[in-house]
């Protein structure tokens, strides 16, 4: 049954995203488990007109790699509003 992880600080991870530089708002962010261990989180991030999206897309995927979510593959749409999905297993325990 699909839920909504409690390991992972959903508030945590939208603040670390919205303090990036070229990030102007983020939202429809969803994160939940479909199986034990493994996570699906997506959400639109809306950057800076002049912003390049594959670095802040990098810098996302960092963060996230920082966080309890190691990344596996990413889907990207949009210009000036990324719509990403990341298919992830969770490091926590």
């Amino acid at each position: 049954m699909e839920s909504t992880p409690r390991e992972i600080d959903v508030t945590k991870l939208e603040m670390g995203v919205c303090e990036m530089d070229e990030v102007v708002a983020i939202h429809e962010l969803h994160l939940w488990a479909i199986t034990v261990g493994k996570v699906l989180m997506a959400c639109h991030v809306k950057i800076r007109p002049k912003a390049d999206a594959d670095v802040v897309l990098d810098k996302i995927v960092d963060y996230m790699r920082g966080s309890t979510i190691s990344v596996i593959k990413i889907s990207l749409l949009g210009i000036n509003h990324l719509v990403f999905y990341f298919f992830a297993q969770s490091r926590a325990k």
